[in-house]
């Protein structure tokens, strides 16, 4: 039901390669998590997992984490 703006967010995102400005966030409690992040797991490549669930966020909220 998504494809086509999964595709389009993707395809932008890997154009920029925008990865590390890209912060992984819900709508908690309305979403279902473990639905949501299948959802990004499928938009991010995995070898930017990190950057997009954790690095980025660290980063721009200086956590030092």
């Amino acid at each position: 039901e998504q494809g086509g703006y999964a595709f389009l967010l993707k395809t932008w995102f890997t154009a920029v390669c925008g990865w590390d400005k890209l912060m992984y966030g819900t709508d908690w409690p309305i979403v279902n998590l473990e639905e949501y992040i299948g959802f990004i797991q499928r938009l991010v490549p995995e070898q930017y997992w990190e950057k997009v669930f954790f690095d980025n966020a660290n980063n721009i909220y200086g956590l030092s984490l």
